[in-house]
């Protein structure tokens, strides 16, 4: 038994269509995803694919807000120690509390 994935494959790469022919939010992910694949043909099967598993289904779409919480503070972390800049001044550039600053530099190394 084939998976979809592998019958996507299997389609000729002439028989797929541009980005800009993809329908409504699948173009707009293959917008976003393009830059990053930096091939259309691969951009566009990898869409395709995701609509075939997807297709008709109201999908949430996690955040990744912790993930870049997590980069962020290791950071802040780095720079802190290279020492090169101060807890207060560290507070200005991202915005945050002194408080917060010494929170994030106290936390065990992740």
């Amino acid at each position: 038994m084939t998976t979809p994935t592998e019958n996507i494959l299997a389609i000729p790469a002439k028989l797929f269509p541009s980005i800009a022919e993809l329908p409504g939010e699948l173009r707009h992910i293959a917008e976003i995803m393009a830059p990053i694949i930096g091939d259309e043909l691969l951009t566009v099967r990898a869409v395709v694919a995701l609509s075939q598993e997807y297709q008709g289904a109201a999908t949430y779409i996690h955040g990744m807000s912790s993930f870049f919480l997590k980069l962020r503070n290791q950071r802040i972390r780095a720079e802190y120690d290279q020492g090169k800049i101060s807890g207060p001044q560290l507070a200005r550039k991202y915005r945050l509390s002194d408080r917060q600053i010494w929170n994030i530099l106290g936390e065990a190394d992740s």
